[in-house]
C-alpha cells in the first residue's frame, strides 16, 4: 500500500488544528471545523429520536443521512484542498489508497480508531471497523447498553468515503451497522453497499 498512515496522521496533528484568536474559527485542510462536547452531540441525537418515538427508524435514517452529508461535505473538501495536494495526493493511486488515506485523517479526530476494513472494488461493497466510537462508552454510561446499535455518525461517515472514493453523489451509497460496542459488542462493524435503485424500492 502506497498510504503511509503515520505521515498524513502527523501532518493532520502538526498542523495544530484548534480557533484562531482573531476570528475564532478552526480552519484547516480548506474547511471549517468544529469542536463540541460528547454529551451535547449525543444527547441532542437521542432528544431528536425521543421526540419522534413513533417514527424512529426514520428518524434514525435522518441522523444518517445528515453524518453522510456531512462527510461528503466536510472530507471532499478536504481532498480538493492544497493540504490535501501537497501532502496525501502523491501517495493516492488506487481506490483503497484513497480509502487508507480517508481513515488516516479520520482517525485523529478524536472520534474512535478504524481498525481494518474490506473494500470490494467490482462489487463497491465496503466493512469497515471501528474500536472505541465516541459514542458508544458515553452512551452506555448515560443509558446503559443498547439494544441495538448507536453510531449514526460513523455509519454516515463509511457511507460517505464509499460516495467520495468511487466519485458519485451524495447518499449514492448506503450501510448499516452490524455490529456496536453500544450494545455490548467488542467492535463496531459497518457494512456499505451501492443503492440498487432509487429509493431502494426495487
Amino acid at each position: 500500500m502506497a498510504v503511509n498512515a503515520k505521515v498524513i496522521q502527523d501532518g493532520v496533528l502538526g498542523m495544530g488544528l484548534r480557533g484562531a484568536p482573531d476570528t475564532g474559527l478552526l480552519r484547516g485542510f480548506g474547511v471549517i471545523l468544529a469542536i463540541n462536547t460528547v454529551d451535547y452531540l449525543i444527547e441532542r441525537e437521542i432528544a431528536f429520536l425521543n421526540a419522534l418515538p413513533s417514527v424512529e427508524p426514520m428518524a434514525e435514517k435522518a441522523l444518517v443521512d445528515a453524518a453522510q452529508w456531512c462527510a461528503n461535505a466536510t472530507f471532499g473538501g478536504m481532498m480538493k484542498s492544497a493540504e490535501w495536494a501537497d501532502l496525501i495526493a502523491p501517495m493516492v493511486k488506487t481506490k483503497a489508497d484513497s480509502l487508507e488515506a480517508l481513515h488516516a485523517v479520520q482517525n485523529v479526530l478524536g472520534w474512535g480508531r478504524i481498525v481494518d476494513y474490506e473494500l470490494d472494488e467490482e462489487a463497491k461493497t465496503y466493512t469497515m471497523r471501528v474500536k472505541h466510537s465516541y459514542y458508544c462508552k458515553n452512551y452506555i454510561d448515560n443509558h446503559g447498553v443498547s439494544t441495538k446499535p448507536r453510531c449514526y455518525m460513523w455509519l454516515g461517515v463509511a457511507a460517505g468515503n464509499m460516495d467520495l472514493v468511487f466519485g458519485g453523489k451524495v447518499n449514492e451509497f448506503e450501510g448499516v451497522e452490524t455490529l456496536c460496542e453500544a450494545k455490548g459488542d467488542d467492535i463496531c462493524e459497518f457494512k456499505v453497499r451501492q443503492k440498487r435503485s432509487l429509493f431502494d424500492l426495487l
